[in-house]
């Protein structure tokens, strides 16, 4: 969306699921999970995003 003459925001419309493995996290994320006892942690999010780019 074009909000003034300088300014542009971008809004994804539908979460992204990001993948810990895809950033080295599943082995650190297994540790956590290990430490703080519990039966699992999902090693996949949803990730949504607000972007604002200004002109200069």
């Amino acid at each position: 969306m074009k909000m003034s003459e300088d300014k542009v925001v971008i809004v994804s419309t539908d979460p992204m699921i990001i993948q810990a493995a895809d950033f080295g996290l599943d082995v650190g994320i297994e540790k956590l999970r290990e430490v703080a006892g519990l039966p699992s942690i999902a090693m996949s999010v949803p990730l949504t995003f607000v972007l604002v780019y200004n002109q200069k």
